[in-house]
């Protein structure tokens, strides 16, 4: 019996992994249709212990524009709120505060993780391992951000916003040109 660490060869089996394992996901989600279409692609979307609806989305590669598409599928959800809540009356879905999403790959950019804390939607964060234990396939789900909060080192920031009004940013020779310009009384010595 040895836990071997697997590759996915496709975005589909990645996301019948993830539908295997929803209840190792914040906010305890149950699917409600993996397949519905909107103009910007199919939706999977499931309803939180709060009855919010959620955007699931996989990918089995980094890449930034994992969070255009969630974007675009969340104002999607947004737009037609009304109607979803009628479709899903029978699952138990009455009201919802806004959507939020849940995004599924192997890494996230750092550009992409302090992005998300500019977005009002609530984005959660989770990095995969695909791996294998007697012919059975599975996840390891690692939080990176779970709501806004940052879950990896609690010494980074996910918001480039400084924690501590006395930092001071040090700046190149060239940076330094280039700002006086425009800031030359503001620029940290």
């Amino acid at each position: 019996m040895k836990l071997q660490r697997i590759v996915l060869q496709d975005n589909t089996a990645l996301q019948k992994l993830v539908l295997t394992q929803l209840q190792d996901l914040a906010g305890k989600i149950e699917l409600l249709e993996q397949d519905l279409g909107s103009q910007s692609g199919p939706l999977c979307l499931g309803v939180d212990e709060e009855r919010r609806f959620v955007l699931l989305i996989s990918s089995i590669v980094e890449e930034d524009a994992i969070l255009l598409k969630a974007l675009g599928q969340l104002n999607w959800i947004v737009r037609h709120h009304s109607l979803l809540i009628r479709l899903f009356n029978k699952q138990g879905v009455e009201f919802s505060p806004s959507p939020r999403a849940t995004l599924i790959a192997p890494s996230f950019s750092t550009t992409l993780q302090e992005t998300i804390a500019f977005i009002a939607f609530d984005i959660d964060l989770y990095e995969y391992r695909a791996v294998e234990l007697n012919h059975e396939r599975g996840l390891l789900l690692d939080p990176v951000l779970i709501s806004g909060r940052k879950m990896t080192s609690p010494t980074a920031s996910a918001s480039p916003v400084f924690q501590d009004s006395s930092s001071k940013v040090q700046l190149t020779d060239t940076e330094r040109k280039f700002f006086e310009g425009f800031f030359p009384k503001s620029l940290p010595t």
